[in-house]
């Protein structure tokens, strides 16, 4: 989800197999429909439900600072200079985009889970899966090459 969706999503959002709430970027023209897989559902049942949103303060407020939280936590496990340093909560959404299709689901399940277009997850699947692909099949005919 995107990080603004993700502090919104409500504990009446969530069922036994889903979490399922609009956009806020869509203005509500799109869903997001995740399934509450046994980590999930681990992790939500260790949240205290101290307010209607999931995410809260420790004075059972909804979650306000996350960016700085983040960076905090970024910064605590990656000292300057390594590669994730510089990592960005947006990324996760195109990883875990990434690791949906070499999972073998669908553009429109992974469009679906994430309230994308099926249009946009096809074109980043092309930039960041098939081209890999592509590229490790090419390395691998090379080295198989007589020269």
């Amino acid at each position: 989800m995107r990080q603004g969706d993700l502090l919104k999503v409500t504990w009446g959002q969530i069922s036994d197999l889903a979490i399922e709430r609009k956009t806020g970027k869509s203005r509500g023209r799109r869903r997001i429909l995740v399934a509450v897989i046994p980590a999930l559902r681990t992790s939500l049942d260790e949240i205290p439900r101290r307010a209607e949103t999931v995410l809260t303060n420790s004075r059972s407020q909804p979650w306000r600072g996350f960016g700085s939280s983040w960076t905090k936590a970024m910064n605590d496990t990656w000292p300057d200079g390594h590669p994730e340093h510089n990592l960005h909560f947006h990324d996760l959404r195109s990883t875990a985009a990434t690791n949906f299709y070499r999972a073998n689901f669908t553009i429109r399940e992974i469009a679906e889970i994430l309230g994308r277009k099926e249009e946009r997850i096809e074109r980043l699947i092309d930039r960041y899966v098939k081209r890999d692909e592509i590229l490790r099949d090419r390395i691998r005919r090379f080295s198989g090459a007589k020269t």
